[in-house]
């Protein structure tokens, strides 16, 4: 590995992965499977004056190779006759795509806010064997690139390149410097949105975005937001959806769009004939629960649950909880008709959320 920076991510966006990589210098890179080559070009040039890469890739064969070969050359000269790059540099990673029908386990976290450490501590306290990851927002604010090149590092370590991965934005990753160069180096769409929907075989889910969770005109944020039309434009594609595959579908949102102001503040009482919509849309795609972050609290809501402001006919789980010296984070199993929710500790303990 010796070009690479760390291990590439393979994440799940609609009906296809994004690997997504960092490399030590700036060059050119293409990601090899079966006998296809995939690369990032700019309207038919070739990226070669930076080190970071987002590289979509055909999910039905590479699920079907299960390997895929990160293929470098480093730039020498980007001349405009004849330019220069070295001599190409190979590293091949084996992929494990989702193909089990039952006793599948998702390891779940959001609310890392760049305790690293926690989270590694968890995962080695938990012995964690999951098929699949989900990252669900809050991993932390996008100050500088090393903090944005941080993250990425960190879901490369925990997937080893080797596991899909389900990322979803969440409000502090919306603040910073760089918050805004976030659909570079982290899943998008084809079109550039921070929601979408993806497919872990005979599961599928909705990627839902609510970006801050107070409105736009918060002195908080210094007049640098325009959430409240990015929210619509997310409810014009959910209406555009005809529904989802897989036989279990669920829905991934850090904040809860179906009670927000949990706290009992009313600045975090908003959008909510909006965020209605947003929820008949969803249970029209059919979902059997959502999972969500934020609150820093392990939490089950009921459906129709008396805290929802907005009642939903799904369970909602919060499944992540920070404090100054813990992180709990959560493994979803799926086995025949029955759904669990386990959080696990760094410490080491074990409490189970919900059970459907």
């Amino acid at each position: 590995m010796a070009f690479l920076k760390c291990v590439p991510t393979v994440y799940v966006v609609d009906d296809h992965y994004q690997i997504i990589l960092l490399t030590k210098l700036n060059g050119t890179v293409k990601i090899r499977v079966g006998d296809d080559e995939y690369f990032e070009d700019v309207c038919g040039v070739l990226s070669t004056e930076k080190n970071y890469f987002k590289i979509n890739v055909d999910k039905y064969a590479l699920d079907e190779a299960k390997s895929y070969t990160v293929i470098y050359q480093k730039t020498i000269d980007r001349k405009s006759y004849y330019p220069k790059l070295c001599e190409s540099e190979e590293k091949t990673f084996i992929f494990k795509p989702l193909s089990k029908k039952d006793d599948i386990k998702i390891f779940y976290t959001a609310d890392v806010h760049y305790r690293f450490d926690l989270l590694k501590n968890l995962l080695n306290a938990a012995k964690i064997k999951a098929d699949a990851y989900i990252f669900n927002g809050d991993i932390g604010e996008l100050d500088s690139v090393k903090h944005i090149e941080e993250i990425c590092k960190l879901t490369g370590a925990v997937s080893k390149g080797k596991f899909p991965v389900v990322f979803v934005r969440g409000n502090h990753d919306a603040r910073g410097k760089f918050a805004e160069y976030y659909p570079r180096y982290f899943p998008t769409s084809a079109s550039g949105k921070t929601y979408f929907n993806f497919n872990l075989g005979v599961l599928s889910g909705l990627a839902l975005d609510a970006g801050e969770d107070k409105l736009d005109s918060n002195k908080e944020y210094g007049g640098v937001n325009a959430f409240e039309p990015y929210r619509r434009g997310e409810l014009n594609y959910l209406k555009s959806l005809n529904g989802l595959g897989g036989k279990i579908k669920f829905a991934v949102s850090h904040i809860n769009f179906t009670c927000t102001n949990y706290e009992n503040d009313p600045q975090f009482l908003i959008e909510k004939d909006l965020y209605k919509s947003w929820n008949e849309e969803v249970e029209r795609i059919g979902v059997k629960f959502m999972v969500c972050g934020h609150y820093h609290e392990l939490k089950y809501f009921a459906p129709y649950d008396k805290l929802s402001i907005i009642k939903q006919n799904y369970p909602v789980i919060s499944a992540s909880a920070l404090t100054d010296s813990e992180l709990w984070a959560t493994v979803i199993e799926f086995n025949g008709d029955k759904i669990t929710f386990t959080a696990v500790s760094d410490k080491g303990d074990k409490k189970q959320i919900a059970a459907i």
